[in-house]
């Protein structure tokens, strides 16, 4: 009996956990990627719950633990360095199991336990679908034509599978109100036992050592900007936009600059589609639901929805399988995509009364959960 085949678009953590998950069943899996190589830029990732359990089943928690980033307190300063408030970890997680890892790490170690038991194809997208009651046809960027059992669209918030299986779709991705960038940096003085917050009204800045010498960056701004920005033209918005919260925060960006160093930039936003299936096709992670950084369960979801698509591809019909899917998945997406539209009115407030609102919550929240 011939194996069921896949294509999976995208070789992130989505379609490497799916790419695992379905090898592991039997099927035949091929992985096309738009990049020339794994995308190993963005901030840290933290694992709780259904993602730190989809890691378990995978085998690699133990072989990503070493790789594991612990701050044991977040410290928030104002543009003279005055202290504004230190949040403990423990008060928030307390004895939950919990892994922060960078998203690097976690692609790194998907892609290792992978192996060889898919075909990932780089430098490839793909350009169109169609879909019958049987198979998936795509055609990719190269010329090349592929049928298969199931296309699998992982290939993130922008997706262009998406766009491809869903046209009438025309606007899926959600604004929250803030752009980002992260990087990584050079930096002698990088905290590796402590996460530095540098706040202004509307600015957030996130320092934190990933070694003893070099350090990850988060900038967070409050802007309904959404246009493209080039690459480079990121290093000067940033300098100009963060030139209120502290010198140190523009001194790293143009350190970063002569570095070379990779800017990820970035919308805070979300993806609502109002079903992740048609046909022979179906999404999953941020091109079926982007969670955005306030949520902190992007990674966590996208490796809990590979498992549950694999798991019910295995016992049933594959349009059932599609519908048992969605239906698992989206009661607990719903839930933490409204849950993101609450925190992100708040997450980096713009006006100074509001800032100073939001800090002294923070000072109580801990305590409260104590």
């Amino acid at each position: 009996m011939a194996h069921p085949e896949a294509i999976i678009a995208g070789a992130g953590v989505a379609g490497l956990a799916a790419a695992h998950w379905l090898t592991k069943a039997g099927w035949s899996v091929k992985v096309v990627e738009k990049a020339s190589t794994f995308r190993f830029g963005g901030h840290l990732m933290g694992l709780s719950g259904p993602g730190f359990k989809a890691l378990e089943h995978m085998g690699i928690l133990d072989q990503l633990k070493p790789h594991a980033r612990v701050a044991s307190e977040n410290i928030c300063f104002d543009r003279s360095n005055r202290e504004i408030l230190r949040i403990r970890h423990s008060d928030l997680i307390g004895d939950t199991p919990f892994l922060v890892i960078r998203r690097s790490d976690l692609v790194e170690s998907l892609a290792e336990v992978l192996g060889d038991r898919a075909e990932i194809t780089f430098e490839t997208s793909i350009t169109s679908i169609s879909s019958t009651d049987r198979k998936a046809r795509v055609t990719l960027s190269d010329g090349g034509e592929i049928e298969a059992d199931l296309l699998i669209g992982a290939d993130g918030m922008r997706s262009q599978a998406r766009q491809l299986m869903f046209p009438e779709v025309t606007a899926p991705v959600e604004h929250l109100g803030y752009r980002f960038v992260v990087f990584e940096v050079e930096f002698d003085a990088a905290p590796t036992r402590q996460l530095w917050s540098y706040v202004a009204p509307g600015h957030m800045a996130e320092i934190f050592g990933v070694t003893e010498k070099r350090a990850l960056i988060l900038l967070v701004w409050n802007t309904e900007e959404t246009g493209k920005v080039s690459s480079a033209e990121v290093p000067d918005l940033l300098r100009e936009e963060f030139d209120c919260v502290h010198p140190i925060i523009n001194d790293l960006i143009t350190r970063a600059e002569d570095q070379n160093e990779l800017f990820v930039f970035d919308t805070l936003s979300m993806t609502v589609l109002p079903q992740w299936s048609r046909g022979r096709t179906v999404l999953l992670g941020d091109a079926a639901h982007a969670l955005s950084l306030v949520s902190g369960q992007g990674a966590g979801m996208a490796l809990t929805g590979a498992k549950i698509l694999a798991d019910a591809l295995e016992t049933v019909e594959m349009e059932e399988a599609l519908r048992a899917y969605e239906e698992r998945m989206r009661p607990a997406i719903s839930s933490l995509q409204n849950r993101s539209r609450k925190l992100a009115k708040w997450y980096v407030p713009q006006s100074p009364w509001a800032f100073r609102r939001r800090n002294l919550m923070l000072k109580v929240i801990p305590k409260w959960l104590m």
